[in-house]
């Protein structure tokens, strides 16, 4: 950004000059490949704020598709009451649990349900509010059932977001089988009561909460939220910047943008000074000699 600075604003100051600026061509470039890097850095800020607060993974399901089981056997306690009567959890139960340096909220959730009960309907509220702060949702399906409607609704409900699907009940017969249903979802067959499948889906957890970049030395992740917002202003005006340029916009108004950037990014970097463009521009252009 310092070199297109230095470019464009001589440009401005110097125009009668005989002196060689960047051509369009190369000022896109430079400007595209700057806006590319912040947009990735950007990008990374969801993770970021995994690594640094935890991921907040819900557990959702019909009543007694074995949510609490699943819960205690990644847990490898028994934190949730296990019956064979539907409706046992009436409210979400939130632990936290290691996955090899990523820290998870996992949270339990009463069973997806038209229900009278009064206690149990303001947990089904809970499991709702919940699902949508969610990072991720991990759906558990009987595996020894067909598919109800209520099953079809909630994988629907969770296709455009971070979810992992569980065919629980793999110690008993499976009847559910891994179709076209699941097409478009990431599916296992677990045994919470065994525990069979269960480090497949740790990993798989693991894998799509976190690219596994950040463990890279050679890879910046931002975990701040004050940089993320200084990023996201950066490439705006980076984009506007480009926009201007492509359409031969006055210089001036290509400075004012490609400055804008430069001020956000220097949120994080430090600022640049008019003395360090004006640097740049002496370096290099014999201005004055």
């Amino acid at each position: 950004l310092l070199t297109v600075l230095a470019h464009v604003e001589a440009g401005i100051d110097f125009v009668g000059e005989d002196i060689s600026f960047l051509q369009r061509e190369e000022l896109v470039r430079i400007v595209s490949e700057a806006c590319a890097v912040a947009q990735k850095l950007e990008s990374t800020a969801q993770e970021g704020r995994i690594l640094r607060e935890g991921a907040y993974v819900v557990i959702l399901g019909r009543p007694n598709v074995g949510k609490s089981s699943l819960l205690n056997r990644l847990l490898k306690e028994e934190r949730a009451i296990v019956t064979a009567i539907p409706g046992t959890t009436r409210d979400v139960i939130e632990e936290s649990i290691d996955l090899d340096g990523v820290m998870i909220r996992l949270v339990d959730t009463a069973g997806m349900r038209d229900t009278d009960d009064v206690v149990e309907r303001e947990g089904i509220k809970r499991t709702k509010i919940a699902q949508d702060e969610a990072d991720l949702v991990l759906v558990v399906l009987d595996g020894t059932m067909p598919l109800t409607n209520d099953d079809r609704e909630l994988l629907h409900l969770v296709r455009d977001r971070k979810h992992i699907v569980v065919l629980n009940k793999a110690d008993l017969t499976d009847t559910v089988e891994m179709n076209s249903v699941f097409a478009d979802h990431v599916a296992y067959r677990i045994s919470a009561k065994t525990g069979s499948g269960i480090e497949t889906v740790k990993s798989a957890l693991r894998a799509q909460l976190v690219s596994g970049g950040f463990e890279s030395a050679e890879t910046a992740t931002v975990t701040s939220v004050r940089h993320r917002d200084a990023l996201r202003r950066a490439v705006e005006s980076l984009g506007q910047a480009l926009e201007s340029v492509q359409c031969g916009m006055p210089g001036e108004l290509v400075s004012i943008d490609v400055r804008t950037a430069a001020d956000a990014l220097g949120e994080i970097t430090g600022a640049i000074t008019t003395d360090e463009i004006l640097g740049q521009i002496f370096s290099q252009f014999c201005i004055g000699k």
